[in-house]
């Protein structure tokens, strides 16, 4: 008997030992490592206990995955479809011609019995990827935020739609994204991204969050790109100082009770070992009186307007003697904010018109800082090669280059000016001044307030103490618990945010309008495209519907090869064409023409004539692959027989098939079985069935498709079953549990049919112990288990012999 010799994932070998099976069974060392629990009072303790052995289930076979050219649908996407009524959704209905080949392929492989698949959809590489016009920030003056892309190139994103709009969370901070599907006038709303930010430093990252996960889109991140490429102390987004801002009351007046007590708090982040300044605000009705004299209390309560109440506020901020700390804004409703220290600024005017650069005298261009403690005069040395014409970008690089860490920023604005920051201070700054020939300056103060490394870390918060008479204020008033500032240019500041916008739409996507290519279908394993789309997925049939010629079929048989978990299903000689057939002689020459052949693989012939459901005129029919019949034939045999039967023979009838593309006789498969052409036949009374069932592997050992299809079953299966041994003790308890873990599996095939053999011992061996296991081996971390099973081989060929029986007396 011979047996295909198998590993389990933990190792390799090919040893034909088969030593003899026993049956599963727990020794000494399947309970020696138990956790004695601790028990302390009398009674009945019920303990679980494992059972030693994990099962091992069996994988999948029939899950199929084609790809080709569709009418519509994302490229270089696995879609998993269960019917084809989902496919026509995803990626339309019937073209005429080889364009329908992948429609008709996939609608087969479910008339034929299959359940699950994978479709890809594959584009020339002139197709363009559609894309939107650039989403304006929140900021204005121009600042972009973002540009939505389609997830793939083709014309199929002209039916997308996207919506933004703020958060449903943080509807103040963040934003949110829906992408929507619309065709002939219904929508479906496909993904939702909820609480989007625009700092890349945070899991939120609308980078990360759509890019990572969506399957329709992509974003570009506008604001990145332009601050990337934006000199140095460029300001996109001013900094901004924390705000409280009370809601704007439907009666107009704020209801303040006396004897409550508010408390507001900042700290910076950047400054940990300083502490937080507090504020604290006593609602009493003499310090209400004492400023706004005309509030009047009723049973401990005052109304008051926001200029009223903002009075209140600031009277507060003054008695607390924190004037320089904190500040109280606001038209329609009050604001709590911080004073921050502002540096002083420069405005160095553009040249003239009609000059366009500077004439400047080298010798005598001076900058003056200015601070409390005195003036420093810096002088600019001029980096350009004629000090008569300097250009403006020529200046500020001059200038950037000599104040360097004496000023917060140099930069050219808007307008065409030269901008010098110079840096704040807690006691505030005088001005900068500039003088020399050829220049003229206008200088604003600085500002005195608070200091802060970055604003990012400066917080804000408010909160009530409450008192067991007064009802609770803080939540009538409105107030956010709390805010946080923003440092200039920072993402996280919400201005960042694309603009609120519905019916986005994705424009310019072409379906391209160059030929397809081997290199279209082989796709790009760092991007996922073509075959490789189906990297990481679960499949075990691969086909090309229509690509018949060699190259697509060497593609076809690489990537199943490298894998080494799927069979690439093989279109035999033939075409669309109704007036051309490819005779089996030319069939022959074309199989034993490939450069290359694999146990990974199966070839059938001819094409299949069906009907057309595009076609014009009276019972229009049209030629096709016999791939997607095949496959589907192999999931309705794996689901009715099991993997081991071979997917061939009389009730291996072709659904749906109305005739051949050649019809092939007797004679003529003597000549292409030999060479491992699987033939579709035609007989009386039986109808068209799949009558071949060979690998297209040189090796005899892997001939028979069933016997290759076990074997990757089989191993599969394993490398599954057991991930829970990895790191395991390597001794003899993990392999005791191995071991009867593999005979449990091959034990519970053996009793549904899957090998040759009468007895457990004749279909099947497993070896897992120190004859596998040396000492080197466990040394390097390895565990070895020798599988063999002895499978079952199609009758292919069935002999009867006859002769005359002779009646002579004895």
């Amino acid at each position: 008997m011979s047996r295909g010799a198998l590993h389990a994932p933990l190792a390799a070998t090919r040893e034909r030992r088969s030593p003899k099976s026993t049956p599963p069974s727990a020794g000494p060392s399947e309970t020696r490592r138990t956790n004695v629990p601790e028990r302390l009072h009398p009674g009945v303790y019920v303990e679980e206990k494992s059972a030693g052995a994990r099962p091992i289930e069996g994988v999948g076979t029939s899950t199929a995955a084609f790809i080709g050219q569709a009418a519509r649908g994302i490229p270089g996407m696995a879609w998993f479809l269960t019917g084809f009524a989902e496919y026509e959704r995803a990626f339309g209905g019937h073209q005429p011609g080889e364009a329908g080949l992948l429609a008709q392929a996939v609608e087969a492989f479910f008339d034929s019995g299959g359940r699950r698949a994978y479709v890809v959809r594959v584009l020339p590489s002139d197709a363009v990827t559609g894309a939107s016009t650039a989403l304006a920030s929140r900021a204005g003056g121009g600042l972009n935020a973002l540009t939505f892309l389609a997830r793939g190139a083709g014309e199929w994103s002209e039916f997308l739609r996207i919506h933004v709009a703020d958060s449903t969370n943080f509807p103040s901070e963040a934003f949110r994204v829906d992408v929507v599907w619309t065709e002939a006038g219904a929508t479906r709303t496909l993904e939702t991204f909820d609480d989007l930010r625009m700092d890349p430093s945070v899991e939120d990252y609308v980078g990360e969050r759509i890019n990572d996960i969506s399957r329709y889109i992509r974003i570009l991140d506008e604001y990145q790109v332009k601050l990337a490429a934006s000199p140095s102390g460029t300001v996109l987004v001013a900094a901004q100082v924390p705000r409280l801002k009370a809601l704007v009351p439907v009666s107009g007046k704020y209801t303040l009770y006396d004897g409550a007590k508010l408390q507001v708090v900042t700290s910076d982040a950047a400054l940990p070992d300083v502490e937080p300044t507090t504020l604290d605000i006593p609602v009493t009705q003499a310090l209400v009186v004492a400023a706004v004299p005309a509030a009047t209390f009723s049973n401990g309560r005052v109304l008051l307007t926001a200029a009223e109440f903002k009075t209140f506020l600031g009277n507060a901020v003054t008695a607390a003697a924190l004037t320089g700390t904190f500040v109280i804004e606001g038209t329609d409703a009050p604001e709590i904010s911080l004073k921050v220290a502002t540096g002083p600024t420069l405005s160095i005017a553009k040249p003239v018109a009609p000059a366009t650069a500077y004439d400047l005298d080298a010798g005598d261009l001076e900058i003056t800082l200015g601070t409390p403690g005195g003036d420093t005069d810096v002088p600019i040395p001029i980096l350009a090669a004629d000090d008569t014409a300097v250009t403006p970008e020529e200046l500020r690089a001059s200038l950037a280059a000599a104040l360097a860490g004496q000023v917060a920023s140099v930069v050219i604005a808007s307008g065409g000016n030269i901008l010098i920051t110079g840096l704040p201070g807690a006691a505030g700054t005088t001005t900068l001044a500039v003088s020399g020939t050829g220049v003229t300056g206008t200088a604003t103060a600085g500002a005195a307030g608070l200091t802060s490394t970055n604003q990012d870390g400066l917080q804000l918060s408010i909160s009530e103490t409450l008192q067991p008479t007064v009802p609770p204020m803080l939540r009538l008033l409105g107030f956010p618990p709390r805010a946080r500032g923003y440092a200039v240019n920072s993402p996280a500041n919400p201005l960042v945010r694309p603009t609120i916008i519905t019916q986005v739409r994705l424009l310019g996507g072409s379906d391209g309008s160059t030929a397809l290519d081997t290199s279209d279908f082989a796709g790009d394993a760092r991007t996922r495209t073509g075959l490789h789309a189906l990297d990481g997925e679960d499949v075990n049939l691969v086909a090309l519907p229509g690509k018949n010629e060699v190259a697509y079929i060497s593609t076809g048989i690489a990537y199943c090869d490298n894998r080494g978990d799927c069979l690439f299903l093989a279109d035999g000689p033939g075409g669309v064409d109704k007036d051309f057939a490819v005779a089996p002689d030319d069939a022959k020459q074309f199989i034993e023409g490939l450069p290359s052949r694999s146990k990974n693989s199966a070839m059938f012939y001819p094409w299949i004539r069906v009907v057309d459901p595009v076609g014009v005129g009276r019972n229009p029919t049209r030629l096709v692959p016999p791939s997607g019949h095949v496959a589907g034939l192999f999931a309705r045999t794996d689901n009715t027989r099991g993997v081991w039967k071979a997917p061939a023979g009389i009730e291996a009838s072709i659904s749906e098939a109305l005739g051949l593309q050649y019809p092939v006789i007797d004679e003529e498969q003597d000549i292409l079985n030999p060479v491992n052409l699987n033939c579709l036949r035609q007989f009386p009374g039986v109808g068209i069935v799949s009558w071949g069932s060979r690998t297209l592997s040189p090796d005899p050992e892997w001939r028979y498709i069933p016997v290759r299809r076990t074997a990757l079953f089989l191993k599969e299966s394993l490398r599954r079953g057991l991930r829970w041994a990895v790191f395991e003790p390597n001794d003899e308890f993990l392999w005791s549990r191995i071991r009867n873990a593999i005979q449990a599996f091959m034990l519970g095939l053996f009793r549904q049919g899957a090998f040759q053999g009468t007895t457990p011992e004749e279909a099947f061996s497993v070896v897992c112990d120190r004859s596998t296991n040396p000492q080197e081996l466990v040394d390097a971390g390895i565990v070895t288990a020798q599988v063999a099973f002895a499978p079952l081989k199609p009758a292919e060929f069935v002999v009867l012999e006859i002769s005359q029986k002779s009646q002579l007396a004895a």
